[in-house]
């Protein structure tokens, strides 16, 4: 049969696998956007945007040292910036409210490299590694504001994912509510130990190994196809050993999930050539436990369009066995997990 449908009790999602829809002449794969001028994320034009809240900066020999913009003479010589959202969702000057929601919290841009090429296939791992530093750095200290409920830690790379710039950066907001999506994975947590079960992504990696879905493995992460992808050639990476915050991280994990990036990436460029994508990191909200954080890859190969609108529920023309099989071609294997 050549469609099928697929639901995922944990996650609630409902997908259906229309392979044949690979066969349509409009399917469509934008390319990522590259254009240098006058980009205000580029070393030189840091007047255009707000004054640093983070700089890590290279010293010959002290390593990284850890700053920010004291005054209107920015600093031009640094590895990864993060200052606020000039068009924030979330403002630490909306006043907080305990009646209702509302609008405070915090919204800030990290840049990850100076060089507006720069790119994870490419790339040192340490140069990876930095700004995922930064985003622990900044997490922690968002998460200690005792208003703050959730911290969101996102990346929308290209036109078609919703980027606005096209310099590599992630997006870290604080927020006093917890977003519907998390606090349904939460009682999915909750149901599952209230049962007796096992943790739901303790598990994923062998039984991702099972199905022919298993993308990656590395000594703290693997990477996988989810049996219900909602994109073509979506993939997440998860903590092969229990962790409920992204901001729980040590360096060697932290270190590990840099090579795993390039690495997947190496492999995307491989199969998909040029393309956009979003990264969403999913984290336990402030004073859960209950919880395993993972990362969600989603290439920006489709469009969701008037029936994922509609219903709630998706349809991929890629098979996620299928995309994970393409994937390994151009990784190392999978042994051991």
């Amino acid at each position: 049969m050549e469609n099928d449908v697929r639901y995922d009790e944990f996650t609630g999602r409902l997908v259906l696998i229309a392979r044949g829809r690979r066969k349509r002449p409009h399917f469509y794969r934008g390319e990522a956007e590259e254009d240098t001028g006058g980009c205000p994320f580029c070393p030189g034009h840091e007047s255009e945007t707000p004054k640093a809240t983070l700089l890590y900066v290279m010293e010959d020999k002290k390593g990284i040292l850890k700053t920010f913009d004291r005054d209107d003479n920015r600093r031009s010589d640094w590895s990864v910036r993060v200052f606020p959202n000039m068009y924030p969702a979330l403002s630490t000057e909306t006043p907080f409210s305990l009646r209702s929601l509302n609008a405070y919290g915090y919204h800030e841009v990290v840049v990850e490299n100076p060089d507006h090429f720069w790119r994870y296939e490419t790339a040192d791992p340490r140069s990876i590694e930095l700004p995922l530093s930064a985003l622990v750095d900044r997490g922690r200290l968002i998460e200690s504001d005792g208003n703050i409920r959730y911290v969101a830690i996102f990346k929308n790379q290209g036109r078609e994912a919703g980027a606005s710039v096209a310099h590599f950066h992630y997006q870290i907001m604080g927020s006093t509510f917890v977003p519907p999506l998390v606090s349904k994975e939460v009682d999915a947590f909750l149901k599952h130990y209230s049962s007796g079960e096992q943790c739901y992504f303790c598990t994923l990696s062998s039984s991702a190994k099972d199905d022919g879905r298993l993308v990656l493995a590395k000594e703290h992460f693997a990477v996988m196809t989810p049996f219900a992808s909602i994109f073509p050639y979506e993939c997440w990476i998860v903590p092969r050993h229990h962790i409920s915050s992204f901001l729980e991280s040590s360096a060697d994990e932290i270190s590990d999930l840099a090579v795993t990036i390039k690495e997947l990436f190496s492999a995307y460029r491989s199969v998909l050539g040029s393309f956009s994508f979003n990264m969403v990191f999913h984290s336990r909200p402030v004073g859960t436990r209950e919880f395993h954080w993972h990362l969600e890859i989603y290439p920006r190969v489709a469009v969701h369009a008037g029936f994922e609108l509609g219903s709630g529920a998706y349809i991929n023309a890629v098979e996620p066995e299928e995309a994970a099989l393409q994937l390994r071609q151009f990784l190392p294997t999978c042994e051991g997990v």
